[in-house]
């Protein structure tokens, strides 16, 4: 294996290391000195020791430390590896670590997410909040059928309630303001105009 550069990065005093297999990985100056880091040639076992005594621990060990405060998707997980400078392929085996154990469940993260927003917002809005975090329209869709136990008529109502709205009452203003404000919560107009 040939180490092709060794200079720092500007990322938190780490170094940027760059092999000769097209693997950039970003060390602490302590671990360029421990493995005794250098252009030109190393042998192979130094740079496997790297990736499993280093660099997948590590992976690993911020993969966890993104998920202890916050749930997050695994694709959410994902983005934040490679912006870390994590090689794909240790990417790859640190998700699968967080599947295995259920640490990462874009199901189950999908389902709260239906029982937490399902009282205030549209269907529609849920699935396009879903989307945008990464998550499958399958798993969204199946998240819906498991989790989402309200109706969007009730919460229609309950909405028109709040903001009590009394049909009888209304004028042309009042109504188009309504309109408005249903459609800018994700409602088509087919689901509401009977309540208008």
């Amino acid at each position: 294996m040939e180490v092709l550069s060794v200079e720092p990065s500007g990322r938190n005093g780490k170094i940027r290391v760059v092999f000769g297999n097209g693997t950039t990985l970003f060390l602490y100056k302590s671990e360029v000195k421990k493995y005794d880091l250098k252009e030109g040639a190393v042998d192979d076992s130094v740079y496997d020791s790297i990736i499993e005594d280093t660099i997948r621990p590590r992976c690993r060990t911020r993969a966890l430390h993104l998920i202890s405060k916050v749930d997050r998707t695994e694709s959410d997980v994902r983005q934040k590896l490679t912006e870390g400078g994590y090689p794909e392929d240790i990417i790859d085996d640190t998700m699968a670590f967080m599947r295995e154990y259920h640490y990462v469940d874009d199901l189950e993260y999908a389902k709260a997410y239906f029982r937490t927003y399902g009282d205030t917002k549209s269907l529609k809005v849920i699935a396009q909040k879903l989307m945008e975090k990464g998550l499958s329209k399958e798993t969204i869709r199946q998240a819906c059928e498991e989790a989402y136990t309200g109706s969007e008529e009730d919460l229609i109502r309950s909405l028109l309630e709040k903001r009590h709205y009394n049909p009888e009452t209304a004028d042309r203003k009042e109504r188009e303001k309504t309109a408005r404000f249903l459609m800018g919560k994700g409602f088509s107009y087919d689901s509401f105009s009977a309540f208008l």
